[in-house]
């Protein structure tokens, strides 16, 4: 008797669930408005809660074994109550669509909501309103499969588009460079090879190495662009390519940061978006540390760009390279 009613009671449950969310869902079905040209923006927080208390109504008869005649197991009638979840959630929105998938959607939202209720109450046609959930649950892995699909799709066709972008632009770039470098004097001087010591074409970058290997007195024409305004466009070549010794550079380089302390830090001082500005001043740091570890002395420099980084937000990176070094 206590098993029964208890039964009783989930029934009850079950059913006021299934009102509360067919009566909504019904409407929907009869709404003859159509979205605008926006689309139907945000009607998810409508469908959601009410497709929702679908599911928990169904789960309910999982609970009582309604469909335990399936043969799936109740575990995997629980997990396709998800897909149902999204099917039902996404099934009011296609009922707005101008075409004949308008129509058709809301004949399965009311006929899945029929099912509903005659599987919950173990109806006449139980079998046939149960095959009716099933392609619903179905409908929703349909379209979660779909949804993954476009979203690969249009990943890749991101990824190819920008790729073609960056072909053209370094073949452009390739043109553009190997025609300025055409412009170069038979002698050029280090602050003119030095805006080639990266370049896109491999060759072109061969003879700008050789060239500025080959310069006499590279350490003192170095040294006097440091002082200059090519200073900046001589850190990726330190970086990577100078090959002398670094120590001798100290002077010019601390003069350097000095000079570029002053520029940014009304830029990054108090900035909550200072951090974007870090991968700006990667190169400024790496030479540093070479010149450092040959035995220069840039202390005074590096604190003040240490006062600075403990003022901006988002360079902690760099602020704990700079203690590092000093």
């Amino acid at each position: 008797m206590e098993a029964n009613q208890k039964t009783d009671v989930l029934i009850l449950i079950a059913n006021v669930l299934l009102v509360l969310s067919a009566l909504p869902t019904l409407l929907l079905a009869l709404e003859t408005r159509r979205s605008g040209p926006e689309g139907p923006v945000g009607f998810h927080l409508l469908t959601a809660p009410l497709a929702l208390l679908q599911v928990i109504a169904i789960a309910i008869a999982i609970h009582r074994g309604i469909l335990d005649f399936t043969h799936l197991g109740r575990p995997v009638l629980y997990f396709l109550l998800v897909p149902y979840l999204i099917a039902m959630t996404l099934l009011p929105v296609f009922g707005l669509e101008r075409n004949f998938v308008g129509p058709l959607s809301k004949a399965a939202m009311v006929a899945v909501v029929l099912a509903c209720f005659a599987t919950v109450n173990r109806l006449p046609g139980v079998l046939l309103a149960t095959a009716i959930l099933s392609l619903a649950s179905l409908g929703g892995v349909a379209t979660v499969a779909s949804l993954l699909k476009n979203s690969i799709q249009n990943s890749i066709r991101s990824a190819a588009a920008d790729s073609e972008r960056m072909t053209a632009f370094e073949e452009s770039q390739s043109k553009f460079q190997a025609a300025e470098w055409a412009k170069l004097p038979e002698n050029p001087e280090l602050w003119q090879l030095i805006q080639f010591t990266h370049p896109f074409d491999k060759e072109l970058k061969r003879q700008c190495l050789e060239k500025i290997a080959a310069l006499p007195e590279l350490e003192q024409k170095m040294i006097a662009l440091l002082d200059t305004g090519w200073a900046e466009h001589s850190l990726a070549y330190l970086d990577d390519h100078y090959p002398l010794r670094y120590a001798p550079l100290t002077p010019a380089y601390a003069r350097f940061l000095d000079k570029e302390l002053q520029e940014w830090a009304p830029q990054l001082r108090h900035n909550p978006h200072a951090g974007n500005w870090a991968v700006n001043l990667y190169r400024h740091f790496s030479v540093a540390e070479k010149i450092i570890k040959d035995g220069g002395d840039l202390r005074a420099p590096l604190q003040g760009w240490l006062r600075l980084f403990e003022e901006a937000k988002g360079l902690g990176m760099l602020k704990h390279r700079v203690k590092a070094m000093l």
